[in-house]
């Protein structure tokens, strides 16, 4: 089901008591001062958040489904995110719905036929975005240097392992975990068009639809191939080169193919006119070899994945 993930906020300074403070510092294990401004500061880890405590207010940094479950593997939905808050609130003894929001994400973790890796070459180009594979379990999408949008698909499965932790059983008995993440960094109203994103907006169904339909149409908008090509009979490096050589000549299409012919022909390039003839049926037999099958099982299973998620928002 698709969730909130990461979130981070902040709370202005000037709106919590003294007392609420001091009692959040004692509750952290590191403190300090900035050498240059003299600004002292608390930081540390709760429930799985990152907190810290300085003049300006208190950043929370971290999943929200991880404070809430044993892991981040589940997403919190609209109205989970709303017992998410009252327990953080609880637990800092602050009011987190009035927190400003400077980061949300939102993803959700699919059972694929196949393993995640398997799809990320579908996904092409996206306008705006600098594609960055990562080893080869991660797919990122960073729009602008300072990643104020970012699109992530990753191998849920083996990033739990990595950490050590336990893959919820509806999870691991399939193993094939893909999970999409759309991440708005930065600016976090300007960028939806809302006066203001706060605790309190994350309950919100307009704004959940809101930010549910940017994750849909931001994978919509990656350039993806939607034909596979039949590779069953290739068997050696001859044939393979034939078989790149005919993927080429069909993105050429069979009009430039004509009129290059004809350039030859016309600047006598061949000193035999039966060559060309020739040369067309050696071009028409080699562009039978990259053939390409029908519609792309896996591009078809992440979109009906995808559409049935945005169906439900």
């Amino acid at each position: 089901m698709l969730g909130y993930d990461t979130i981070h906020f902040f709370l202005d300074g000037g709106e919590i008591p003294t007392k609420e403070l001091d009692h959040l510092c004692s509750m952290l294990e590191r403190d300090g001062m900035n050498k240059t401004t003299g600004e002292r500061w608390s930081t540390g880890n709760i429930s799985n958040l990152k907190v810290t405590v300085s003049e300006l207010g208190v950043s929370i940094k971290g999943s929200l489904a991880a404070f809430l479950y044993p892991s981040n593997t589940l997403t919190v939905s609209r109205t989970e995110a709303r017992h998410a808050l009252e327990k953080l609130s609880d637990t800092l003894h602050l009011d987190m719905s009035k927190a400003n929001i400077s980061r949300v994400d939102v993803s959700t973790s699919f059972l694929m036929a196949y393993k995640p890796t398997a799809y990320y070459d579908i996904l092409g180009s996206l306008n705006y975005f600098y594609r960055q594979p990562v080893g080869r379990s991660t797919l990122y999408y960073h729009r602008g240097r300072s990643d104020r949008q970012t699109l992530c698909f990753y191998d849920k499965e083996r990033e739990v392992t990595a950490k050590r932790e336990t893959l919820p059983k509806v999870y691991s008995d399939c193993g094939n975990v893909l999970r999409y993440e759309a991440r708005i960094n930065g600016r976090v109203a300007n960028q939806l068009n809302e006066k203001q994103v706060t605790g309190a907006t994350l309950c919100d169904s307009r704004f959940f639809h809101k930010v549910g339909a940017f994750w849909a149409d931001m994978y919509k908008k990656i350039n993806k191939t939607y034909t596979q090509f039949d590779m069953s009979n290739i068997t050696n490096a001859r044939e393979a080169k034939d078989f790149l050589c005919s993927v080429a000549l069909a993105k050429m299409g069979a009009g430039e193919v004509n009129r290059l012919i004809s350039q030859m022909k016309a600047q006598g390039v061949l000193s035999d006119p039966k060559y060309y003839t020739r040369l067309k049926r050696m071009m028409a037999e080699l562009a039978e070899k990259g053939k390409c099958t029908d519609q792309n099982d896996l591009a078809s299973e992440l979109d009906a994945d995808i559409l049935t998620e945005k169906a439900y928002l």
